[in-house]
């Protein structure tokens, strides 16, 4: 992400919020949060149709929060804008699986993949044999091209400057990464029994519920 102070904003169905962050010597700092009512018949399946109404009620929440910050991240969700998918593909190089991942559209999104935005990152492997296998695993974001282009759209109404358009469930896990040098590192998991902060030398699985108005992420 790029360095120096940006805003973080969440619309919902219901409501809208804001966070504006800051760099410090400790990391990031919110200097200013802002939540406000979405207007009224702006946002039809988490997508938003009067991008000119949203960026105004954007533009007035951050006048009233004493808000700032022109540089914006912000994210979609909802099944019918947005599609995440875990996929297994035979092991490739870069230029080949940027290849594969226009045909994997078809298989995995049920909108037209002429409409659509795409995104995907090569994970990790979890254990030396599946490192060495002859498959990858890859997570693979789709997202309607309407709802994106609307996003941009709002934040340029708001006066915003857009660094990036994440996916909601994505943007929350990240909440609880413990980070050093900009990486994340596993936390301790005490075995049953144990206190909850043992030092077990276990990786921790989490789940996150994200339970919105109308959406509920997993």
């Amino acid at each position: 992400m790029p360095a120096g102070p940006l805003i973080g904003i969440d619309i919902g169905s219901q409501q809208i919020k804001i966070a504006e962050l800051r760099p410090g010597k400790t990391g990031l700092t919110i200097t200013a949060l802002g939540i406000g009512p979405t207007p009224i018949g702006v946002v039809q399946n988490n997508i938003i149709t009067d991008p000119a109404a949203m960026g105004a009620a954007i533009k007035q929440l951050m006048r009233e929060s004493g808000i700032s910050v022109k540089r914006a991240v912000g994210c979609i969700t909802g099944q019918n804008a947005v599609v995440i998918r875990i996929i297994e593909v035979p092991r490739m190089t870069d230029a080949e699986l940027k290849e594969t991942m226009k045909w994997e559209v078809e298989r995995h999104v049920p909108f037209a993949p002429s409409e659509t935005m795409l995104d995907y990152q090569p994970l990790v492997p979890r254990t030396p044999e599946a490192a060495s296998g002859p498959n990858m695993e890859v997570l693979l974001a789709v997202a309607q091209q309407d709802a994106v282009s609307n996003y941009i759209d709002t934040l340029f109404a708001a006066g915003l400057d857009p660094v990036a358009i994440d996916i909601e469930p994505l943007a929350i896990s990240r909440a609880i990464l413990d980070l050093q040098d900009g990486r994340p590192v596993a936390r301790p998991q005490a075995p049953l029994g144990e206190p909850a902060f043992a030092d077990a030398g276990a990786d921790e699985t989490v789940a996150i519920v994200n339970i919105g108005a109308a959406n509920t992420d997993i």
